[in-house]
C-alpha cells in the first residue's frame, strides 16, 4: 500500500516480481487513478485494475483506457464485496 500515485510508480519500478493487481481510487490529488493505471500498464502490461470511488459518475467519465482488465467498486463497500470484486477480476470473469 502506498500513499501517493507517484510512490506507487516508484515502487513498481523497483519491484522485480510480478504485480497481481492494482487497486486505486479514481479521484486522488496529484495524479488520478486512471492516469496511474495507464502509466503502470505501460510498465506492466496486462496488470488488472480495480478502481474504487465514492462518486458513481466518475466511473463513466474515467472508464479505463489503460489497455488492461478493469473493474469498478463503488464506496462504501463491505469486505465481502471487495473480496468478490478482486476474485472476479483475477479470474477473468
Amino acid at each position: 500500500m502506498t500513499n501517493t500515485a507517484r510512490e506507487a510508480l516508484r515502487l513498481s519500478d523497483s519491484f522485480p516480481a510480478p504485480i497481481d493487481l492494482l487497486i486505486t481510487d479514481i479521484m486522488m490529488p496529484g495524479m488520478d487513478g486512471r492516469v496511474l493505471a495507464r502509466k503502470l500498464a505501460e510498465r506492466r502490461p496486462g496488470l488488472p485494475v480495480l478502481f474504487i470511488s465514492g462518486y458513481a459518475a466518475s466511473w463513466h467519465v474515467h472508464r479505463s483506457d489503460a489497455g488492461t482488465r478493469t473493474s469498478y467498486l463503488e464506496k462504501p463497500f463491505s469486505p465481502d464485496e471487495l473480496r468478490d470484486a478482486i476474485e472476479r477480476l483475477l479470474s477473468g470473469a
